[in-house]
């Protein structure tokens, strides 16, 4: 194997090379711009149990102050829910993706720009059906045969996202992607399921768009074994989740040439798919947008936080008490099954973490950004039970570390392609706090009833047990 990494010097900012030639947006559409997004983060706040709770207090506001009789008044409570479904619920929804539209309009201009500079790869058939076969893989692998129990939920959003009662707020923030499907007719659990598959695959494309933007080819055996990481298999798992959303806009930031509006553009939409990529996106924008980018993610991060909160009439506590399990929080179940967590966290990205963990030591100057995801997808897995789940948050570091390896190595040799192969034998497993180990159906779960309980108690004895002491 010959090196080069010592002559490697380039910074992160460097290594994104995704700044575009900013274009000059008038002050009307700016000002513009962040109305859409606040309307947007209120609304997302917003589900249909508040509407209804603020339908009777703000006719009652305008008796007091004498704008409306009391005849009026009984009147207007006796049509609340016809008043609801049939006026305020299709105003909502036209608002919502009036306001989507605005908001993603600069996104939509560098994607196309960007599109057009490199009609080679995108108009290369190759660049598709070179994914589709490793994808049929994964797929028999881990059959995705139903939605796990959140896509279940955001399915049932999907049918009238903006009528979605959420009295829990476990859900409504999430609520990009069932809008999405939505107003794609690709609305239910059916329909829903596919479409959640389609977004995977997305995913998996753009991963795949991460190298060949970069001059680098994966070979099948490569984008397979990457496919068998966390970030992909708990999609094909438990589909219908929305944080593969946050991941696609996420991976954008890191393919396609941004300018300032482009890239407050992919942050609001990553937070409107799932309110976790906050950290991620803090973090990348520490280390790569300009100093008055950050002022202004900053200002509309902190409209989201005001709403978020709001949401929860400023009660913190109940903010983040909200996503507890049965009464425990993600650190309480982390604490009680210690092993579990490190089972995930292990199995998340399996032989692969050495190439992770290479990159870290070899590299230097991208040390931070290489160490820095993975670290924030641990912390999240402490916060949250999902572990497999939210350990996908790591991917840009195993992206990161790969493209290097790729790129300042001139020959990987047969033991890379070992370390590949075996991380593909190795079983990728659904693992919680809460629950343990979780498997599914496809090859993954070797055979029926009894090779699951067979398999799931030598996994515990294994990675729970054994390797652990």
């Amino acid at each position: 194997m010959a090196y080069s990494y010592n002559q490697y010097t380039m910074n992160f900012p460097e290594f994104f090379s995704r700044h575009a030639d900013d274009e000059q947006y008038s002050s009307f559409y700016v000002r513009f711009f962040v109305v859409a997004v606040v309307v947007l983060f209120a609304i997302t706040h917003a589900p249909i149990n508040f509407v209804m709770s603020w339908y009777d207090r703000f006719f009652q506001i305008l008796h007091a102050s004498g704008y409306l009789s009391s005849a009026m008044v009984d009147q207007l409570a006796a049509r609340k829910d016809s008043n609801i479904s049939e006026i305020i619920v299709p105003v909502r929804t036209w608002i919502f993706f009036i306001a989507l539209l605005i908001t993603a309009y600069p996104l939509f201009k560098d994607i196309r720009k960007h599109i057009e500079k490199h009609e080679h790869v995108y108009k290369d058939v190759q660049t598709y059906t070179s994914i589709l076969i490793p994808f049929g893989i994964l797929c028999l692998l881990v059959v995705p045969s139903q939605l796990g129990l959140g896509g279940n939920m955001y399915a049932r959003m999907s049918i009238e996202p903006l009528s979605f009662n959420d009295s829990k707020l476990w859900f409504y923030q999430r609520l990009l992607m069932p809008s999405i499907a939505y107003f794609l007719q690709l609305k239910g659990p059916v329909l829903y399921f596919f479409f959640s598959l389609f977004v995977t695959l997305l995913m998996f494309l753009l991963v795949h768009l991460f190298f060949i933007t970069r001059g680098i080819t994966l070979s099948r055996l490569e984008l397979t074994s990457l496919g068998t990481s966390s970030f992909l298999m708990t999609q094909l798992q438990i589909p219908g989740y929305t944080e593969q959303l946050a991941l696609v806009f996420i991976l954008l930031l890191f393919i396609i040439p941004t300018t300032t509006m482009g890239r407050l553009s992919l942050a609001v939409l990553s937070l409107l798919a799932h309110e976790i990529s906050i950290v991620p996106l803090a973090f990348i924008s520490l280390m790569y947008f300009t100093r008055k980018e950050n002022m202004m993610l900053a200002t509309l991060v902190f409209f989201y936080c005001f709403f978020w909160i709001a949401s929860f009439g400023g009660n913190i506590s109940l903010l983040l008490s909200v996503r507890d399990v049965y009464g425990k929080s993600g650190w309480m179940w982390a604490v009680e099954h210690p092993y579990r967590l490190l089972a995930g966290i292990a199995l998340s990205y399996k032989l692969l973490w050495g190439i992770i963990g290479f990159a870290i030591i070899k590299f230097q100057n991208l040390r931070v950004p290489l160490a820095g995801f993975i670290l924030i997808a641990i912390a999240f897995t402490i916060i949250g039970v999902d572990t497999s789940r939210l350990m996908g948050f790591g991917i840009l570091s195993l992206l990161i570390a790969l493209f290097l390896m790729k790129e300042y190595f001139t020959e990987l040799g047969m033991k890379y392609k070992y370390v590949l192969i075996g991380n593909i034998i190795v079983p990728t497993f659904f693992i919680g706090t809460n629950i343990g180990i979780a498997l599914v159906n496809g090859i993954y779960s070797v055979g029926g009833e009894n090779g699951k309980i067979v398999l799931n108690g030598l996994y515990q004895m294994i990675y729970l047990g054994v390797v652990m002491k």
